[in-house]
């Protein structure tokens, strides 16, 4: 993914956002630091949502949500105790997903994240969650690095528009999956 195509989605995102600016909107009084809400799955490009997020969530005194999917779809299953046990496995992965994650967040910058398992379909539940909880400011999402060899992109990345339709639409900002912590340094 082109650096190109990384502003054009943080742009896309801005517009969104200004449809949308009561969001942010404190009473008198009221303090609230903002979110970045980063999807916490199992590939390489994973790191570089995470560590973009942190960066600007340290540079502008921001808090981090993390979210992960337990896969509850491989867990149907016409055996109830089969699907129970795998459902808390998947579980049990995500859990060990989101502590690794806030571990690295804890050694490296300091920040205590929250952290969300959701079930169910990732659109929905990304949306669900943008409605609850109104101080998550940017979603921070990382395209695959095999986008350039001509591979498709991952399921969010490829599913931005549904995420930019949400009722409660909030900036996407889209990192390249090949770029190295320096880079994101420049651009964070």
């Amino acid at each position: 993914m082109s650096r190109g195509l990384f502003l054009g989605c943080a742009i896309c995102g801005f517009f969104g956002k200004m449809r949308t600016m009561n969001r942010y909107a404190l009473q008198v009084g009221e303090t609230r630091r903002r979110k970045f809400l980063v999807i916490i799955d199992q590939t390489e490009e994973c790191q570089c949502a995470v560590y973009y997020a942190a960066r600007r969530a340290h540079k502008t005194s921001g808090d981090i949500v993390m979210l992960a999917f337990s896969n509850d779809q491989e867990a149907q299953t016409q055996w109830l105790n089969i699907g129970a046990v795998m459902r808390e496995e998947n579980r049990e992965a995500a859990k060990a997903s989101l502590e690794k994650w806030a571990d690295y967040l804890r050694e490296k910058f300091a920040i205590e994240p929250q952290t969300l398992i959701r079930e169910g379909d990732p659109i929905n539940a990304i949306k669900a969650l943008l409605r609850e909880d109104q101080s998550i400011a940017i979603l921070v999402l990382a395209s695959s690095p095999m986008i350039a060899e001509g591979h498709p992109p991952g399921y969010l990345t490829s599913n931005l528009s549904s995420l930019l339709a949400c009722d409660s639409a909030v900036p996407i900002t889209v990192v390249p999956g090949n770029l190295k912590e320096e880079e994101i340094d420049g651009i964070a």
